[in-house]
């Protein structure tokens, strides 16, 4: 008969305190060795981390205020700025200190399509830039004297020739002029060698991408023309010529947003729920394709920039052609004015 040998309870008390520090030795050594080896990632995911912020952090805003600009300046940060405009006049007898001048039609559009205002071509605006001395990586900002109407239209043309560092003002000359310093003085300029680098041609609807849109259930044609042109009460004319076009009234399915409700009454820009608001109950839908025209094509960059720029909605295009094309075709057209 074997005998089991018999412990007192302090000792079985004793060698079970023993394992216990021993499992709960081995499970502290694993677990700071494990603590050990996150510690040396953290450089890592803290690079990580800051990598991710810098990259957002070079998403530029596409409105820079008047008092932004006017620190960026009297910081001597490097910075083009163009005033894009009707009359060399204005812009000699005082603009914004730097700034250069272009002039809205003879400097930014398509010569062999002058009549329809249509974009720049590439070799045009690779010499326009170089000219004012651009290169590449310049961060750009332009205003106008015309309630964003031309600066919009700059910024599209830009972003539409894969520029991606430029900002408009927001309020433009008239808002900068309020309490800000004007010059007459013309920056000198070091002549650079601009070369396109990507074209971004899902920026610019043609005719059969507004007739798809007419016929899809899905997406958004916004006009951005002022109400009676939308109605048809009015008669359209191209901006920079003022032809008259043939038919009156607007594309079918259209949502009328007119160029002037995009802004306040100072010119600067309404806030982005205010633009929300507006856009959503004009019926626009922000997750489908979404169409921007005007008569020429010039108003027709502020609801772009707005949708595009401000709201961030996707697939947003510009018809360039507008109804300079569209209202002087066979194409179907829309007329809801009052029969007297």
């Amino acid at each position: 008969m074997v005998r089991h040998k018999k412990f007192p309870i302090q000792q079985i008390w004793q060698i079970f305190m023993r394992k216990h520090i021993f499992v709960t030795t081995v499970s502290l050594v694993v677990t700071l060795t494990m603590f050990d080896s996150a510690l040396g990632q953290l450089p890592e995911v803290a690079d990580a981390l800051q990598s991710k912020s810098l990259v957002a952090d070079q998403k530029m805003a596409p409105l820079i205020s008047v008092s932004a600009l006017a620190q960026k300046i009297k910081s001597e940060d490097e910075i083009c700025i163009i005033e894009i405009g009707e009359k060399r006049k204005r812009y000699d007898q005082g603009h914004i200190q730097g700034a250069h001048f272009l002039h809205w039609v003879d400097d930014i559009i398509d010569r062999q399509n002058h009549a329809r205002y249509n974009v720049i071509g590439k070799k045009s605006i690779e010499d326009l830039l170089s000219k004012i001395g651009v290169t590449n990586d310049s961060h750009i900002v332009v205003y106008d004297r015309f309630s964003s109407r031309l600066s919009t239209r700059m910024y599209w043309t830009l972003k539409y020739w894969g520029h991606e560092n430029v900002q408009v003002l927001d309020g433009g000359f008239d808002k900068w002029s309020i309490n800000q310093p004007v010059t007459d003085a013309v920056p000198e300029v070091d002549a650079t060698n601009y070369k396109v680098a990507t074209m971004r041609k899902e920026l610019r609807a043609d005719a059969k991408r507004v007739e798809e849109l007419v016929r899809s259930s899905r997406g958004t044609l916004i006009d951005g023309r002022p109400v009676k042109q939308f109605t048809g009460e009015e008669p359209g004319a191209v901006f920079h010529t003022g032809k008259l076009h043939k038919n009156k009234g607007h594309i079918p399915g259209a949502v009328n947003i007119p160029w002037k409700d995009n802004l306040k009454a100072d010119g600067t820009f309404k806030s982005v729920l205010e633009l929300q608001q507006m856009y959503h109950q004009s019926g626009m839908d922000s997750q489908g394709p979404i169409v921007t025209y005007c008569n020429e094509g010039l108003h027709a960059a502020l609801p772009w920039f707005v949708a595009c720029a401000l709201l961030e909605c996707e697939d947003v295009s510009l018809y360039d052609d507008s109804m300079a094309e569209w209202a002087n075709s066979k194409r179907p057209i829309r007329s809801t004015a009052k029969k007297p």
